[in-house]
């Protein structure tokens, strides 16, 4: 992946080679009580020294509390900003069993300090997810439309703790948020995000694998059924019809090219320079004729720009999910250069039960390649996880 001609760029790209082994079915007769019900490990980026001296195409050091039992891979690389080369991957992950019940999320920082808000953002859904387990379990009781209250009042509260610890922080840096509960007894997926961290769902076609593409074998040598993909997000920004109706409703407004939003009416669009406002060059963040933009419509932070138009309320979504299906969750380091059918190849070329990391590891380091034939490369990451 990473030995390809070189672009612009020039770097290569660290495959990540840690994986685990899939979880094994809870038994039967398990009560609420239960060591399996209330266990609570997870793998997450860490925000270390040496995370904020790697170098581009290094993958972001993590933190592991306990060894989880799902079959998940991941691979989350530290991108390369000509104008700043030292600034930290601001992407960061979540990954976590919580009993018998999955997360899955990932966080796209941007402004000088988005990689704190990735990371408080992550150590936030890391800490109340597993504080409020049994609230998650007990909600379907009370119907999905409680689960959907629930992940909605969390956005809530994540953005108030951000405004309140981090309140200079979060001034001009934020984060966007995907995280996904995965439910294995109702095998229910509750899906929330803010802003273009896109979420994929890969389930197996019923028809003849032979009619359709996607025809490979992998895990254990189980034959591998065609995809068929279902995305599961709609990326938030000012270009979303939807979204630039809420904005201008709101009061909020968007740039003539109808793609950023805007503090104030911006005319001619100008790249913010290093040690301005908005500090180094950002897709995500730009300055047009000295108001600052930002290209996202919601966003966890931002605070200066939330009575703009921008929104910290998510998206929540209840999908149905099958044994055998892939979960394919990633920032838009992936996402701007790969499309859902090829992600669906991509996941689909690998055949071992080290697949699935080799699966994660494989859309990545075709991200990065397309990536670095530009000046500029996105930090990206991706997580594959095999529904059960």
């Amino acid at each position: 992946m990473g030995n390809g001609a070189a672009g612009r760029c020039g770097v290569d790209f660290q495959p990540q080679y840690q994986y685990f082994q899939p979880s094994p079915p809870p038994s039967p007769g398990r009560s609420s009580r239960d060591p399996w019900s209330l266990d609570f490990e997870c793998v997450r980026g860490e925000l270390s020294d040496e995370n904020l001296l790697q170098r581009s195409g290094q993958q972001k050091q993590v933190c592991r509390v306990g060894e989880i039992q799902l079959s998940v891979g991941w691979s989350c690389v530290k991108g390369y900003k000509p104008n700043n080369p030292v600034l930290p991957n601001q992407d960061d992950f979540l990954i976590a069993r919580i009993g018998e019940d999955a997360v899955y999320a990932v966080f796209d920082g941007h402004g000088d300090l988005g990689h704190v808000i990735s990371h408080a953002t992550k150590m936030f859904f890391s800490r109340v997810l597993h504080d409020r387990a049994h609230l998650w379990r007990q909600g379907w009781r009370h119907g999905k439309e409680y689960v959907v209250k629930l992940m909605d009042q969390l956005f809530r509260e994540c953005q108030e703790y951000l405004v309140t610890a981090y309140p200079m922080e979060t001034e001009w840096s934020g984060t966007t948020a995907t995280v996904i509960i995965h439910y294995r007894a109702p095998k229910i997926l509750c899906v929330a995000h803010v802003g273009d961290s896109r979420a994929v769902l890969l389930n197996p076609r019923r028809t003849p694998a032979a009619a359709h593409p996607y025809v490979g074998y992998m895990f254990g040598g189980m034959p591998l059924q065609p995809w068929e993909a279902q995305e599961l997000t709609a990326d938030h920004n000012p270009s979303n019809p939807n979204e630039r109706r809420r904005i201008h409703h709101e009061g909020g407004m968007v740039t003539l090219d109808g793609e950023r939003l805007a503090i104030h009416p911006p005319s001619q669009p100008t790249h913010c320079s290093s040690g301005s406002m908005l500090g180094t060059l950002f897709p995500r963040c730009q300055s047009f004729v000295g108001s600052p933009t930002l290209s996202l419509s919601r966003s966890l932070g931002d605070t200066n720009m939330q009575s703009k138009g921008l929104s910290y309320r998510p998206d929540v979504a209840l999908v149905n999910c099958m044994e055998g299906s892939m979960l394919v969750v990633c920032t838009d380091g992936v996402w701007t250069h790969i499309r859902t059918p090829e992600a669906a190849e991509l996941v689909a070329a690998y055949s071992s039960l080290q697949g699935i990391q080799d699966a994660s590891n494989n859309i990545v380091g075709v991200a990065w390649e397309r990536w670095r034939m530009n000046p500029y490369v996105d930090d990206i990451t991706s997580i594959v996880a095999y529904i059960t």
